[in-house]
C-alpha cells in the first residue's frame, strides 16, 4: 500500500486566506459598529480623498486630554479623535459642521463611517498614519 500523495498547495493561497482574513475582520467590525447583521449603506460620495491636516487631535491637544486612535473628515480632512476617546472630536466634528463621513487613520486600516447613515464602509488604500469610531 502506497502513501497518498501529498496534495499541493494552490498558487495564491496566501493571498486568498489573507483576502478572507481581512474580509471577515471587515464584517465583523461592520457588525459591531452597525450592531445589525443586515448592512447599512452610504448615499454620500467620496471623490477627492484629503490628506490629514494633523496626526494629533487639535480638540485634545487644546484640552490636555490623550486621544485612543484618530479619524479624518473625508469632507475637509480635519483630524479628531475616536469614540473610545474622551473628547470624542470626530463626532463632535461631524455634529458642528454635518461632514458625513469619516475614516480611520490608523495605519493600515481602510475603513470608514457614515455619520449620517450609520454606515461601516470599506475604503481602499490607509490614509496618513495616526491613531476606533
Amino acid at each position: 500500500m502506497t502513501s497518498p500523495t501529498p496534495s499541493r498547495r494552490p498558487e495564491g493561497r496566501r493571498d486568498y486566506v489573507k483576502t478572507i482574513t481581512s474580509y471577515l475582520g471587515n464584517e465583523m467590525r461592520r457588525i459591531s459598529f452597525e450592531r445589525s447583521l443586515r448592512s447599512r449603506s452610504c448615499v454620500h460620495s467620496i471623490d477627492e480623498r484629503p490628506e490629514p491636516s494633523v496626526l494629533s487631535c487639535s480638540g485634545c491637544d487644546r484640552e490636555g486630554t490623550t486621544w485612543v486612535k484618530l479619524r479624518m473628515c473625508l469632507t475637509c480632512g480635519a483630524v479628531g479623535c475616536c469614540d473610545t476617546s474622551v473628547g470624542r472630536h470626530a463626532v463632535g466634528h461631524f455634529e458642528s459642521t454635518g461632514h458625513p463621513v469619516m475614516r480611520s487613520i490608523e495605519p493600515n486600516d481602510t475603513w470608514g463611517w457614515c455619520y449620517v447613515g450609520e454606515a461601516y464602509l470599506v475604503l481602499g488604500g490607509a490614509a496618513g498614519a495616526g491613531a476606533d469610531r
